[in-house]
Order: C-alpha cells, then structure tokens, then sequence
C-alpha cells in the first residue's frame, strides 16, 4: 500500500498561497513588531518646523490620469531661520514621468490682494489661452533645471529656490518673498493658479484655474485617520474572506519542506517564495543580528523567485509572498516598503478578484506612505475604495 504520510505532508503544505503569504505578513515576530512601533512612536513626537519643509499646505491637487499627477500650493513663509530665503512661497509639482520636455511649463498666478493683470499668456502665445476670468499678477517659468518668475508686464522679478526630488519626479519652488508687490501674498485670502505645459496643446480649449484658499489648512491629521480606518477595514474583511488560520507547523518544518521541494526542482519559483517568507518569520523570531542575516537571505529567495516567475502563472502567488514580507519588516532596517507597494500593486493588476484587488491597492497605500510616496500613496488608496464602491 502506498505510504499516506508524504501525500497528506503534501496536502498540508498546498495551502492557497495566497493564504501563506497572509498569515506570513501576521507571523513576523516581536523584534519587527517593536521595531516598526518605536518607529511610529518616535515619529508622533518628533515634529519638523514646518518652516524647513515649505510650510503648511493650503491645498494639494492630485490626477492620476495625468502626466502632472499632483500640484502642492503651501502657504506662505516668513522668518524661517538657516534657509536660503527667510520669508518665501512654495509651490510643488510631481510628475509621473521625469521626462525633460513633460516638466517644460508656465504657472501663471492669479492673487486676490493685488490689482490688475494680464489676460494674455507670456510664454505661451501661440497656444491662445484667455486669462479673462482670473487676470494673472505673476508667472513661473519652470524649464532646464530652473525657475524663473515674472510679473504680469514680462517683467523679470527673479530666479526661485529649485529643487529636484524623488527619482527627479518632483520639483519643489521656492519664490522668494522680496518684490514688495509681491509680498502682498502674505495677506492674500485667495490664489488661482494656471498651470501651462509647454508641449500640450491648448487651441481651442478651455484652461480652468485652479482655485486655493490662503486661509484654509489641510487637516492631514484627520485625513490620514480616516484613510487608515479604510485600510484597517479592507485588511479584516479580506483576513474573514480567505479565512485567517495560524499554522500550526513550526518554521522549521515548513523550511524543511520547502527546501526538500527545491531540491527536487530549483527553478520551483512558487517554493522558492514560501521558503523565502519563511526565512523572513524566523529572522521575527531570533536576536537583532540574526534577524537581520536571515531576512537578507529570505530576499535572496523572493527577489530571484519574482524574476523566474515573471509573466507565469504563479506570479501572483509569488509576488503576495514577497510584497507581505516586505510589508511586514520595519522600513527603517530594510528599506523594502517600496518593494512591497509595487508587487501589491503589480498583483492587484494579476487578479478580478475584487476582494484581493481592494486588499493589494490598500497594502500598496501602506507601503507608500511607510517610504513617504505620498502621492503613490494616494493614488493607491484611491483605487482601492473603488473596489469597494
């Protein structure tokens, strides 16, 4: 009679991955947990001057269809100490690409506390855009690494604070605040902003300004806390849909018989991935050093599991294994959370499963705000809620 054992060890370790990689991202032990918390901890009560950062938002704007994915308006800075300008406007942009001729553009601001304007574009006459509704007292040209800024008379007022962030995607401005008409944003109760790309094709179409409230504040506070009572959700529901189960066989053993199954077949890309989580829940589970050497080696397994599996069947197995890991372990050890959002991401674009769809983008929004992608993180979140509408 052929022997049970190793068809019921089979049937044992054949569990939905999808499930493995779940419990997985619940089994990394304490010393990540801890690790992760302090995290958090120290992050609540350490606290920038919002002075060194462009001050507070007075309103964002966000398209993920768009090649400009999002517009930051801060309001206005004064008496910020160790910084190029004391007193100074920011406004940012992110781009989805870092494209050179994509972050050619004009912003042309319209601000309520100063008289007159103009209605006819400075840098883009061809394009016959009208300024009518809100004349603008001021223009940013942004092109080649620079920013320049003129007022409504083309008249040169000066060159801006440029910086380029985030792989280049991001350009942040800062507008010094020394034309004395220029000051006059200080008291400012409203802006309107026109944001031009030079490559973009304007004939015959209506540009609208976008309108921001100089007086109003962004409450990220109670925004962020809503977003993750979503996310909480999405994560319980999915635990109650699959069926949360702990495993009741020990690391060792499941290491044991993944190992076993790649010996068999080395290019077992779905093994390899179980063996790699493995791996990383027994670094959980050891001293601070060890930890760390073990979730190295369980990348080891992960990342070459994720290239073997590429566009295969399985991939989505694989990828929900690495991207719970790198989920799990605290960002500021490993550096993966970005890793983790652009495979939850990836399997979300893998499956119909709308359950699973809303599980990854909210698990991808988690990733990214832990690698401080904020705009990634949005978009992410956004999808998400449109699984559950």
């Amino acid at each position: 009679m052929k022997n049970l054992k190793p068809i019921l060890s089979e049937l044992k370790y054949t569990l939905k991955v999808i499930r493995i990689a779940f419990v997985c991202f619940f089994g990394i032990g304490m010393f990540f947990i801890f690790s992760s918390n302090l995290s958090d901890v120290l992050g609540s009560v350490l606290r920038v001057n919002s002075a060194y950062t462009g001050g507070e938002i007075a309103d964002d704007f966000i398209d993920d269809s768009a090649e400009l994915m999002r517009y930051t308006v801060y309001k206005p800075v004064t008496n910020a100490h160790w910084q190029a300008s004391a007193d100074y406007w920011q406004l940012n942009l992110e781009y989805r690409n870092t494209s050179e001729e994509k972050r050619k553009a004009s912003i042309y601001i319209d601000i309520d506390s100063i008289d007159g304007g103009s209605t006819k574009a400075l840098f883009n006459p061809e394009a016959k855009i009208n300024f009518s509704d809100h004349p603008w007292n001021y223009a940013l040209y942004i092109s080649d690494g620079t920013s320049k800024l003129y007022d409504s008379k083309g008249n040169f007022i000066c060159n801006t604070e440029y910086y380029e962030l985030n792989d280049r995607r991001e350009i942040k401005n800062r507008i010094p605040l020394k034309d004395e008409n220029l000051m006059r944003v200080l008291g400012s109760k409203e802006t309107w902003h026109y944001i031009i790309s030079d490559d973009a094709d304007y004939s015959g179409e209506s540009i609208s300004a976008l309108e921001v409230s100089m007086t109003s504040q962004k409450n990220s506070k109670v925004s962020k806390k809503e977003a993750d009572e979503f996310v909480n959700r999405i994560k319980k529901e999915f635990a109650e849909s699959i069926g949360k189960t702990k495993n009741t066989d020990s690391i060792e053993k499941r290491l044991a018989y993944y190992k076993e199954k790649l010996d068999e077949n080395p290019d077992d890309f779905i093994s390899m991935a179980c063996y790699g989580s493995a791996l990383a829940e027994k670094g959980g589970e050891s001293s601070v050093f060890k930890a760390v050497a073990l979730v190295n080696e369980a990348y080891t397994y992960l990342d070459k599991a994720a290239e073997l599996s590429f566009n295969k069947e399985g991939e989505l197995d694989v990828l929900l294994n690495r991207a719970s890991v790198s989920a799990a372990v605290p960002q500021g050890v490993f550096g993966k959370a970005e890793c983790g959002a652009k495979d939850f991401m990836r399997s979300a674009s893998l499956t119909e499963d709308k359950k699973l769809k809303a599980y990854c983008y909210a698990m991808a929004y988690e990733c990214y705000m832990k690698c401080a992608k904020k705009t990634d993180a949005f978009i992410a979140l956004q999808e998400a809620k449109k699984m559950v509408q």
